[in-house]
């Protein structure tokens, strides 16, 4: 055996045991299960399985050739480069081409750059028209490898979507409407049926006409492009805009210069994240991979996160509730931080822009505020979140934190900041202004399910106390 040939097969057996070495590098698994990110093979996240498995095709690939009898020149490394190139761009060429197969879940067309007199920028955005959806929703954890003994969420919802000649969630479109409502998801009824939705609630409870303009995935610039594109036309006498903390204040100018034009790689991007093969992929590790090693025991889960989802008790009911750490990262600016951030210089020139619009068209506006999961929980279960856990937990989004006992109570202290911030606003305004958190923590803390366990949104009872709030306070301010 030549030395030549030794050198090689030394060489081989180093990159293999290095293909095998590499994957005992795992992901952070409390940080996944923080975030409820997926977890392969009860390890990795989808995108440290994506990098070992691309790297240990590549090491294999070498341990093959170094074991063949192939001669290492110039015309092997452009063959080898060749084949991968092609078999690269081939799949590449699936992946794309198959996203024209599905129809696009939303419906996203550039706004006029003014109307009704007022400087317009970004999308539109609705539904598919005409559509009919029926599916059961159920409250678990998105991923099979979660919270440990993950305590059970609120009962399955069947619910029916039903969307209108516009594309937003109405059993029909009217010539006009008495009221107006527009928003993200909390306004669209997410995780909720048709009829259980606040904006049907509140039109059956004032006996008036209310279309819904709401829309998952949109934000203020969103909701005042859908209002005057559209919600004019139906001539209403009141316009609600539900605004959203836990996503509201997180757009910039910038983003909406950036929506303007989009470049060739985000396209390629959400071409890609659209494909029905990616699709498949996802199905196939949701199904298959998630489900290998999910029940393993997670190491100093509890003692680190144990508090999450965190459990609020009433009588000899107990109701848990989950949420990112994103959410109450959001949540931890100060009044005078908020106040001077770009995010809500944004914003509140937007809120202007809708005073414009209802002044002109001589339309009361009411601007109602939503707010976040933690907003509501937090406070109540102050007394059983263990202050270094919370630290914990908050450090997956903030690097910079104090101690953990200072950052609870700064954190307790600054709930309110953001809502204060638009309170205040409107007040200076002159725009009406209606929160929900008051309402929202009392219930919760009596034992009321408001909102779902293991997603965002407001369940059905959390939907009709909306509901009931907003009525009676249109109708009282309607009386003065």
């Amino acid at each position: 055996m030549s030395q030549n040939l030794l050198v090689r097969r030394a060489i081989a057996l180093i990159v293999f045991l290095v293909s095998l070495a590499i994957w005992t590098l795992s992901s952070d698994l409390l940080e996944l299960i923080a975030e409820q990110e997926e977890i392969l093979f009860g390890l990795y996240s989808r995108q440290r399985f994506g990098q070992l498995f691309l790297g240990s095709v590549i090491l294999w690939t070498l341990v093959y050739l170094l074991l063949s009898d192939m001669k290492f020149d110039r015309f092997m490394f452009f063959k080898v480069l060749a084949v991968t190139s092609s078999t690269l761009i081939s799949i590449f060429a699936v992946i794309l081409g198959s996203q024209w197969l599905l129809a696009p879940r939303y419906v996203e067309q550039q706004v006029q750059e003014t109307a009704d007199g007022i400087d317009l920028e970004g999308i539109v955005r609705h539904r598919p028209p005409n559509q009919k959806y029926q599916l059961t929703w159920n409250d678990q954890p998105p991923t099979h490898r979660s919270y440990p003994s993950a305590p059970p969420g609120h009962a399955p919802v069947e619910i029916e979507l039903t969307t209108d000649q516009y594309g937003y969630r109405n059993a029909s479109a009217l010539e006009s409407y008495k009221i107006v409502v527009a928003g993200d998801s909390y306004v669209a009824g997410s995780q909720v049926s048709d009829h259980q939705a606040w904006p049907v609630l509140l039109s059956e409870m004032m006996d008036q006409t209310v279309y819904n303009l709401g829309v998952s995935g949109s934000d203020p610039q969103v909701y005042l492009n859908n209002f005057v594109q559209l919600g004019l036309q139906f001539k209403p006498e009141t316009v609600i805009f539900m605004i959203y903390e836990g996503n509201d204040f997180k757009s910039t100018q910038r983003d909406v210069e950036e929506k303007k034009e989009v470049s060739l790689e985000e396209e390629i991007s959400v071409m890609t994240k659209n494909s029905p093969v990616t699709a498949g992929l996802r199905r196939f590790s949701n199904q298959v991979l998630e489900l290998i090693n999910s029940d393993a025991p997670v190491p100093d889960y509890e003692t680190r996160l144990g508090w999450m989802p965190v459990g609020i008790k009433s009588n000899s009911r107990e109701i848990h509730y989950s949420f990112k750490p994103k959410r109450v990262s959001y949540l931890y600016n100060t009044y005078d931080e908020f106040q001077r951030s770009s995010e809500w210089d944004f914003a509140a020139d937007i809120f202007r822009k809708m005073k414009q619009v209802a002044k002109q068209n001589d339309i009361r506006l009411l601007i109602v505020y939503a707010p976040s999961k933690p907003h509501v929980v937090l406070p109540i279960a102050e007394k059983d979140i263990p202050a270094q856990q919370l630290h914990n937990f908050m450090t997956y989004r903030e690097k910079s934190l104090p101690a953990p006992d200072v950052l609870k109570q700064e954190l307790l202290d600054r709930l309110n900041s953001q809502e204060e911030v638009v309170r205040d606003f409107c007040e200076g305004e002159g725009i009406e202004f209606l929160s929900t958190t008051n309402l929202l923590q009392q219930q919760t803390g009596a034992g009321v399910q408001t909102y779902y366990t293991y997603d965002q949104h407001w369940t059905p009872k959390g939907n009709e106390l909306i509901a009931r709030l907003i009525s009676d306070y249109l109708q009282q301010k309607s009386d003065l």
